[in-house]
């Protein structure tokens, strides 16, 4: 895919980084409720062996970190959900895309519960599962995903080449090309070479 969002949510709103507390691994939570969180950025941790196309290993460091998540947060904590996608991420990687949609679920259900409105944690939700969806097939269902995401986050690059990618396994050129285009004015600097490249496909 494009771009897997495997943790990560840089651009979150204010009110967003206050809810989901440390979606990014630098948001601290209110003292009241601070508590040692799973390393997950640390050394051999999930998402260095994700960054290293060590799959097998992300995987099974992602599944430590979140039966540790269990045990240290609330069922409902954003640091959790994170591990979720994290985990997500690692199966996609390798092809478990029912397991991996399983674990998308699951961060979907924890980001919807604590964000409002627009927020860019479900979209990103939205989005791995979007592209869980096309990589079996169901371009129909990826691209009314890719919708969902959408409206949480209209001005997002990410989520825009998503809705033009999907729209391209849909064999529906004119609104891919639509969104490539508004994908590509996002980015800035003239976009990147991966939006372009898809653009040139459909044109």
């Amino acid at each position: 895919p494009h771009r897997l969002h495997e943790g990560g949510h840089a651009g979150l709103r204010r009110a967003d980084a206050a809810n989901l507390l440390e979606v990014d691994g630098q948001q601290e939570e209110p003292a009241e409720i601070r508590r040692p969180r799973p390393e997950r950025h640390q050394v051999g941790g999930p998402e260095e062996a994700l960054a290293k196309g060590d799959f097998a290993r992300a995987e099974a460091r992602g599944r430590e970190l979140v039966e540790e998540g269990k045990r240290v947060f609330p069922a409902d904590h954003g640091n959790l959900a994170t591990s979720y996608s994290i985990l997500g991420s690692a199966l996609f990687k390798q092809g478990k895309y029912p397991e991996a949609e399983a674990q998308f679920r699951l961060a979907l259900g924890i980001f919807e519960k604590r964000s409002g409105p627009e927020s860019l944690p479900v979209a990103s939700a939205l989005n791995n599962l979007a592209y869980t969806y096309a990589n079996r097939a169901d371009y129909k269902r990826a691209l009314s995903t890719a919708l969902q995401a959408l409206k949480q986050a209209p001005n997002d690059s990410n989520i825009l080449d998503t809705v033009g990618e999907m729209y391209q396994k849909n064999k529906m050129y004119p609104q891919a090309v639509t969104y490539f285009k508004k994908a590509i004015d996002q980015q800035g600097n003239g976009g990147i070479p991966e939006t372009h490249f898809k653009y040139g496909q459909t044109l």
